[in-house]
This record gives structure tokens, sequence and C-alpha cells, in this order.
């Protein structure tokens, strides 16, 4: 998951790194002791008006995510939290560690950013980038963050995300092809041995389940079939 928030975070803003730092969360971090915390915004974009249905599935995932989520993870969810209610957090944690390494930070940051860009100086172009990244952290990488430890939902929320990054192009197409491009990189992993955990699977239907289970017997079939009809030699298949 990080890949792919790493891939939008560099559609989005370029190289934007000195090493292993990213120098925009370093004037933050610096910046931080004089901001007056309580001229932070909510995150106000038209886009987070509409798309019900992915602020819906993310409200979700972060209140099953509560009980188990602390630190960092805690800090993200809340504040992905607020920002799809239209609300301000009325205390903030301290910016942590920013160096490269340490992906989430690009997550925090940005919404953390984007709350106080009245009380940050930034340019006309960290401005519009710091707004791209909050809304897809938002509406799409938050959720596939914390429902990505279910191993049962995991064939079902992969291809819900892969669909997600296609249809976000309708809002960025950069940040889009990105993720999408890196996507596909590890298409190596969703393989057939996935499918059995969807029949765990709440969100998979008892319909969607009969008939994964009625293909799985036909493929089993077929592949017995087509190995007894293969000529073999001592070591194996001719």
């Amino acid at each position: 998951m990080e890949l792919i928030l790493a891939s939008a975070f560099k559609a989005t803003f370029g190289d934007a790194t000195s090493g292993p730092d990213v120098q925009l969360f370093k004037r933050f971090q610096k910046k931080w002791p004089t901001l007056i915390k309580a001229n932070a915004t909510i995150i106000n974009d038209p886009r987070l008006a509409d798309h019900d249905e992915w602020k819906r599935t993310t409200l979700e995932a972060l209140a099953k995510a509560a009980a188990m989520t602390r630190d960092d993870y805690r800090e993200l969810a809340e504040l992905t939290a607020k920002a799809i209610k239209g609300e301000v957090p009325t205390t903030f944690r301290k910016p942590g560690a920013h160096h490269y390494a340490r992906w989430m930070a690009k997550a925090i940051y940005t919404l953390k950013m984007t709350m106080f860009k009245n009380e940050f100086e930034l340019t006309p172009r960290e401005l519009r980038s710091l707004q791209e990244m909050s809304v897809f952290i938002i509406l799409i990488y938050a959720r596939a963050w914390f429902e990505a430890p279910l191993a049962a939902d995991a064939p079902f929320n992969d291809l819900t995300l892969f669909h997600d990054l296609h249809k976000y192009r309708d809002l960025n197409s950069k940040i889009s092809e990105a993720t999408v491009k890196t996507f596909k990189r590890h298409f190596w992993y969703l393989g057939t041995d996935l499918v059995g955990l969807a029949l765990f699977s709440d969100k998979v239907t008892i319909e969607e389940k009969t008939k994964m289970v009625e293909k799985l017997a036909m493929t089993r079939t077929s592949t017995r079939a087509m190995d007894d009809s293969t000529p073999r030699s001592f070591f194996g298949p001719l």
C-alpha cells in the first residue's frame, strides 16, 4: 500500500526530496511551534461534496479499525474522519519524523498542512499539490490502507481498489495513471490462491461464493482431465 501512496505523491509533487527528507515537511515541522492551532480550517474541496459511497465506506473502515489503531495510524484515521465530516480536530499531534522512508508521514503531513494552509506559507503549486493529495487520501487511500490487514477481504478489496484507482481519473488523471501503473506491477500476487480467502469474506455474497465454488470445481475437473490425457515420462508430462 505504501507504493500506491508514494506513486501518487510523486505524480503530484514530483521529486520533492532532498536526500532522505521532504523539504516541504521540514518547513512545516519547523513552523509548527508558532502556528495558531485554533486557525486550522476544514479541507474544503468541491469534490469532497460528492462521492458519497467512497466516503461512507471509508468511515466504516475507520470505525472498524478504531480499536486496533494507535500512534500514526490513529492520527491518520482521525484526520481523515474529520475531513470527511467537514470538521477540524480539536487537538493536533506535533509533527513527527518525516524522512522519505516513513511513507505514512506523507499522508499525515499532507492533511495537516492542508488544514493549516492559511497559517503556513505555501506557493500556489504547493497548495494545489496538497489539495490534490488530500482529496486522494480522503476518498481512496485511507480506506484501502485500513482494510489492508483483513486477509479474508483481500481479494475483494484489491479488486475494488483497482477499479477505484481507474475511476479516479475523472478527479485527477495523473494520480490515477501513476497508481494504476504501480498496482499493475504487482499483479503477480493476485493469483488463484487468493480466491479461497474470499469465501470467508462478509463482503462477498452467498450467490457469488456459490459461483466461485462451482467455477473452482470446474477448473479442478478440467485440470484433472488434462493431466490424465497427457503422456507422461518418469519425470512428468512429455
